[in-house]
């Protein structure tokens, strides 16, 4: 429930730039994302007292501002843009294609009051930064195989060759979330137990564990919100995406890793009744 005193902010991030806008006032704030700006901000913050402060997930923009307001020890929470979006929707404040900016996160702040961010472990943001960029440079290989195929041909030795560097870092870069896993004993635990599942292998438990450190601190419900897996209620703010049945705003790389393994135990547990039924 919101008190009425309490002070929620919302931050609309750009690149270069950070908007700040308080839930009930009409003007808004702007800082420069950097350690000048940021430093503006906290010391904003010190004078507001916040109950809470949501910041737009923007891909990495956001990270210097959430990670220096949590060291200063507000209550931060990241918010996925298509959750704010879907409630501005639901009460006719925004169109199919209008921008969000702070004053519409600062209400949804108000109003959702997600919950704030847990401390990252220095273990925990090693791994995440592994996954990541294990998943730039697949991306990265699969644009140049594409581009292999229509190359002139002068240029096809010059892209395999960066295919075959990018392989081969991919490959250090999974030899280093061994490494990483193996050295602690509890993630190493989660991951064997994750990996018993059918479907399950190494990358995708390591990509489950980055994207979700809370698995195992949260019951069942609040992990499936989480990850974007939860069956949301027909009068909630998150739409259900029909196509593929989760919901819309949770956590990307956890969804697309875990779509293949659900399909997969599902046609598993089909066949296996199929096969005892009389």
């Amino acid at each position: 429930m919101t008190s009425e005193n309490a002070k929620y902010v919302g931050m609309d991030v750009g690149k270069s730039w950070l908007d700040v806008a308080v839930w009930g006032e009409a003007k808004s704030n702007r800082v420069s994302n950097d350690r000048e700006g940021v430093s503006e901000l906290v010391e904003q913050m010190s004078e507001l007292e916040p109950a809470l402060v949501v910041v737009e997930a923007t891909g990495g923009y956001e990270r210097l501002a959430v990670e220096e307001l949590f060291s200063s020890g507000f209550p931060v929470s990241v918010a996925n843009p298509t959750r704010v979006r879907a409630l501005a929707k639901a009460t006719g404040k925004l169109a199919k294609t209008d921008d969000i900016d702070a004053a519409l996160i600062a209400e949804y702040a108000a109003k959702v009051q997600p919950a704030p961010v847990a401390s990252k472990t220095e273990s925990e943001l090693h791994l995440r930064a592994l996954v990541t960029r294990r998943e730039q440079l697949l991306e990265m290989r699969t644009a140049e195989k594409n581009r292999l195929k229509t190359a002139y041909r002068r240029m096809k030795v010059d892209i395999g060759e960066h295919i075959d560097w990018i392989s081969a870092r991919i490959q250090e870069l999974e030899s280093e979330m061994l490494r990483l896993i193996q050295s602690l004993p509890d993630w190493q635990e989660q991951v064997q137990l994750m990996e018993s599942i059918p479907g399950i292998g190494f990358i995708t438990a390591i990509t489950i564990l980055a994207e979700l450190p809370e698995l195992g601190r949260l019951n069942r419900q609040k992990i499936a919100a989480l990850a974007g897996l939860a069956w949301p209620p027909s009068t909630g703010i998150v739409a259900r995406n029909a196509a593929n049945g989760v919901s819309s705003g949770g956590e990307k790389g956890c969804v697309e890793c875990c779509i293949w393994p659900v399909s997969l135990q599902s046609n598993i547990t089909r066949s296996f009744a199929s096969s005892i039924s009389i």
